[in-house]
């Protein structure tokens, strides 16, 4: 197992491609600066001073100090750090359900491997590890005692809040086990009234410790309007099987549905209304797919301990050493095979992010940026460039980036020349490929200043 995590991890280890790692980065430091969460929005000039709550300011922070530590390279070794903690706390969670050690490795194995194309450099990466700590604290079978469980899940959920906003999946997840822990026992042979002074509590800590932040109760509502204004973007696309990296979800919730039907835990509500929930929300935002992941590795391992291959079984048993062989010589193969990932460690991929084309910007211009190119000029060009967009589009709502998107597709009502000149814009930032790209590359009033293999910089 440890091997199999190594290769996950050492295959996160290289490149930063994320395009909102950069203004997270950026807002830690400003933070450490000021001493003092900023309210308002300081990078950008269509909605300078606008309302700004940045939910995830304490994972900014981390991140700020990681690299203030240890520099870019040390922003990529956290996320293969979190990418092994994942695995590992995905095995103890299968073995926690009774599963069998090798059907544990393999749940864990495959759904780490899903999860790599939602790793990033961001705060979602502590949500990775904070729901199934969360999940854990939360288990009536730990062996912690009502008390301490209580206080680790207000603990945890308190972080959460600070860290992330996607902590009110965590927050649902655990009423809706209480309410199912509920249910069996009134249709059960449990006791409905000690079930409910045991799980009331639990909702009411769960509910209550996320208000422990700058924030207080904003935080849930601010939730609901991130999900609001989000359509557009990428990571809230519904969920696709014609889609690569989403097939491996699906395959994965075939074998969750499988292994629930023949263990028969379909049955228990507090097993199967998380796992609907949670199935559902990432079939309408593929962003919550890891969050199905972590609630459906259990179930995973369960399916492959109780599938029904006696011939198999028996033929692995026979060869069980030869078997542990070729798995640790194919782990170790893969691990070592990528180790030369260590070496771009830190490194910022130019096929993502158009680092020299930032750099050229004109000290003070003007400038017009695609939706997902705003990160990096913020974390290395504010405050002589303001952005126009960047990936807060909680801050910006849908009035404010529609006409901004418009313009960088092409698609305005109006020439997107005649747009920018009512913008008083002098410096254009946008994609090799964008329509954008193409109308200026074409227009004798803009010059191309650089040409990187992500982006283009156009200046009048």
């Amino acid at each position: 197992m440890a091997i199999a995590l190594a290769g996950r991890a050492l295959v996160n280890a290289g490149t930063l491609v994320d395009p909102d790692g950069p203004w997270h980065r950026r807002t830690g430091e400003l933070i450490l600066d000021t001493g003092r969460i900023p309210r308002s929005d300081p990078f950008s000039w269509t909605a300078g001073g606008a309302d700004w709550q940045p939910n995830a300011w304490l994972a900014d922070v981390v991140l700020a100090l990681t690299d203030r530590i240890g520099g870019l390279t040390a922003v990529s070794l956290l996320r293969a750090v979190g990418v092994a903690a994942f695995g590992i706390v995905l095995y103890r969670i299968a073995r926690r359900t009774g599963a069998g050690a090798w059907a544990s490795v393999g749940a864990a194995w495959l759904c780490t491997f899903a999860l790599d194309p939602f790793v990033a450099e961001r705060p979602q990466l502590f949500s990775f590890l904070l729901f199934p700590a969360l999940l854990a604290l939360a288990d009536p079978k730990n062996r912690l005692g009502r008390a301490r469980s209580l206080a680790g899940v207000g603990a945890v959920l308190a972080v959460w809040a600070n860290t992330h906003g996607v902590f009110v999946v965590g927050v649902g997840v655990v009423g809706l086990q209480a309410l199912g822990r509920i249910l069996a026992a009134r249709h059960g042979s449990g006791r409905p009234l000690e079930a409910l002074r045991r799980e009331v509590p639990l909702v009411a800590v769960a509910v209550l410790a996320p208000l422990v932040n700058p924030f207080t109760w904003h935080v849930y509502t601010h939730a609901w309007h991130v999900r609001a204004v989000s359509s557009k973007i990428e990571e809230y696309r519904h969920l696709s099987v014609l889609d690569t990296r989403d097939q491996a979800i699906v395959v994965i919730g075939l074998g969750v549905a499988y292994g629930l039907w023949r263990t028969g835990r379909w049955r228990r509500p507090d097993v199967a209304l998380p796992l609907a929930a949670l199935a559902l929300m990432t079939i309408d935002a593929i962003r919550n797919g890891p969050f199905f992941l972590v609630l459906g590795a259990g179930e995973l391992a369960r399916a492959f301990t109780v599938a029904p291959i006696p011939r198999l079984r028996a033929g692995a048993k026979a060869r069980a050493s030869q078997l542990v062989l070729a798995t640790v010589i194919v782990a170790v193969v893969t691990t070592v095979s990528a180790v030369p990932m260590l070496a771009d460690a830190g490194t910022i991929d130019p096929e993502s992010m158009p680092v020299r084309a930032v750099d050229a910007i004109p000290a003070g211009c003007r400038l017009f940026n695609d939706y997902d190119l705003g990160g990096l000029v913020i974390e290395r060009r504010w405050p002589e460039v303001l952005v126009a967009q960047d990936g807060r589009n909680d801050m910006y709502g849908k009035d404010r980036l529609r006409p901004l998107l418009r313009i960088t597709w092409n698609t305005a009502q109006r020439p997107v020349t005649d747009e920018l000149d009512d913008l008083g814009v002098d410096c254009v930032l946008t994609g090799a490929r964008r329509p954008l790209a193409e109308v200026l590359a074409a227009d004798p009033g803009w010059t191309i200043a650089v040409s990187d293999p992500s982006a283009i910089l156009f200046v009048r």
